[in-house]
């Protein structure tokens, strides 16, 4: 109600205890989606996407906290978490296939839990073999990096006593 009272609109699909994922906006959010399509006993409160109007016209967000599918365990039985993980992974690609068809500008922001090169990291060594890479993206459609103006990684969060394994990763857009 606090954040709702500064002016915005906030959609939740949350969890006790575990997993929950948030947007919030200035313009209104519509067609909201609780939950990443494609598993109907996927229960786990890791995906929520909104579409939000725009002077531009619309634009859809989705907050993302992918599966670290730890303990990875050894091939070809992969720890059940782990195969959970790839599987997510799998549906959240056919969602976005899905809504890049729309060809609106689509922005896919959230924990992936994948470190796609090793000059992502400080120590590429010291996770190999970790299915919890930790690290922020935000991901565009061609439509919404047309759009953006600028880009920051506040890194500095990161230099506190017990820091988060999470920067805010910011993105401002002309939408």
């Amino acid at each position: 109600m606090e954040v709702e009272a500064l002016g915005y609109n906030v959609a939740v699909h949350g969890q006790k205890s575990y997993h929950g994922v948030a947007i919030l906006s200035k313009a209104p959010l519509e067609d909201i989606v609780r939950g990443l399509p494609g598993e109907e006993t996927d229960t786990q409160a890791r995906y929520i996407e909104a579409a939000v109007s725009t002077p531009r016209g619309t634009v859809r967000v989705a907050s993302i906290y992918l599966p670290n599918g730890n303990p990875i365990g050894d091939a070809p039985d992969f720890s059940d978490k782990y195969m959970y993980k790839l599987r997510w992974m799998e549906r959240l690609r056919g969602r976005a296939e899905a809504l890049l068809r729309l060809e609106e500008p689509l922005i896919l922001a959230g924990d992936y839990n994948v470190i796609p090169k090793d000059a992502d990291t400080h120590d590429p060594v010291g996770w190999r073999g970790d299915a919890a890479f930790r690290i922020d993206h935000l991901l565009l459609s061609p439509q919404a990096a047309d759009r953006m103006t600028d880009f920051k990684i506040h890194k500095f969060v990161r230099e506190g006593e017990k820091p988060s394994d999470h920067v805010p990763v910011v993105g401002s857009f002309n939408l």
